[in-house]
């Protein structure tokens, strides 16, 4: 059934209510109208979310990303490794075309302490670093320097002449099982 909805990308990868929220959300938002709204942080990195986030890249902008670790519960009472993003946006494309960022904050002194101190990333920057236009997950405001610096280099899977960077691996225990000799057979 979710599949069926007219919002792009939902078949890439597993499909996630919150994917579904997030383009709803979207598509009801009249025009120079704001949304803020808590989104598990996945919306802002996987593959199944990639055509969201470019289409708000594109058509409008995000006007606040705070990133809170739920850190021994202190978000919301589920498992204490995910990351929740607090998301802002806006259905008008932005002037400078810069997305503020902080956190990941993993307790409430954290977050009182440091949701004023925003990193910012270029939005063209975002849509070009990956192929999923993907926010990085940095550790703190004072590493999106350091990011944007190692960001102004070629990304390592570009193709072009003298180069072809590709990841391998060499052996996986479930993909390659049968070539593993577990001395069983006779």
């Amino acid at each position: 059934i979710l599949l069926a909805l007219p919002y792009p990308g939902l078949g890439t990868g597993d499909v996630d209510y919150y994917q579904v929220f997030a383009w709803r959300a979207w598509s009801v938002l009249r025009t120079d109208g704001t949304l803020g709204i808590v989104f598990p942080r996945s919306l802002l990195n996987s593959a199944g979310s990639a055509d969201w986030r470019a289409e708000v890249l594109t058509r409008g902008r995000f006007d606040n990303i705070t990133l809170l670790a739920n850190t021994k519960r202190w978000v919301f009472d589920i498992h204490p490794q995910y990351t929740f993003a607090l998301v802002s946006l806006t259905s008008a494309a932005s002037v400078d075309g810069t997305v503020p960022m902080c956190g990941p904050f993993h307790n409430m002194d954290e977050y009182l302490a440091g949701r004023q101190t925003l990193g910012t990333l270029p939005s063209h920057g975002i849509r070009s670093w990956s192929t999923v236009a993907a926010f990085p997950s940095l550790p703190n405001t004072a590493s999106v320097e350091a990011f944007k610096a190692l960001r102004a280099h070629p990304r390592l899977d570009r193709i072009e002449p003298g180069w072809d960077f590709r990841l391998a691996s060499e052996f996986h225990a479930t993909n390659d099982r049968n070539t593993f000799d577990d001395g069983g057979e006779k």
